[in-house]
């Protein structure tokens, strides 16, 4: 594992005394987000989804998401969230001008119209696996995350972002807020 991916939050699984996430109604450890994310994958792996398969996400901000992603890089996939304020035309759009499988959603958002024989994968109906995974640790130079923009021409474009490039933005938003792992 590169020594920089070594330094992220992929390090942090073990610690059960560090919170990851924080929410007016919970908090999560290092440690539960990442057995969670494990079983969670385990269930993805029973579904179908493989290796850098990407996999579009329409899911509300919350802790499913988070879940999910990590879920997502530990089978080596490629997360792609949409947007869950873009029109259903503009969802239906990147759906239809790509060669995607699946579709993680929440209940909320399942009224999409066009899905053109997606696997739709319900978080509510979903069913982890019992048994954790060995995940997949990327390197540096792999596929973290695609994010759609509106793009120049009025049709979302899907950009690629790798793990250096997300660790760099994690890194200089750390050093600009001064923010710490001691922080909560």
């Amino acid at each position: 594992m590169d020594s920089k991916i070594s330094k992220t939050f992929f390090n942090f699984s073990s610690r059960k005394d560090l919170t990851a996430v924080i929410t007016k109604n919970i908090s999560i450890t290092y440690y539960d987000l990442f057995h969670a994310s494990s079983r969670f994958s385990n269930g993805l792996i029973k579904q179908g989804i493989n290796k850098n398969d990407y996999v579009p996400l329409l899911i509300s901000d919350n802790v499913e998401l988070i879940n999910t992603i990590i879920a997502i890089w530990m089978l080596g996939a490629v997360p792609v969230p949409l947007n869950t304020k873009l029109l259903d035309e503009e969802i239906s759009s990147i759906l239809e001008d790509h060669n995607f499988r699946y579709l993680i959603t929440d209940r909320k958002f399942l009224q999409l119209k066009k899905t053109n024989g997606l696997n739709i994968i319900l978080i509510s109906d979903f069913h982890s696996g019992s048994e954790m995974i060995t995940p997949v640790f990327p390197s540096l130079t792999d596929k973290a995350v695609v994010i759609f923009t509106s793009g120049s021409t009025g049709r979302p474009k899907g950009v690629t972002h790798t793990f250096l490039s997300l660790i760099n933005s994690i890194e200089n938003g750390n050093e600009i807020l001064r923010h710490s792992e001691k922080d909560s």
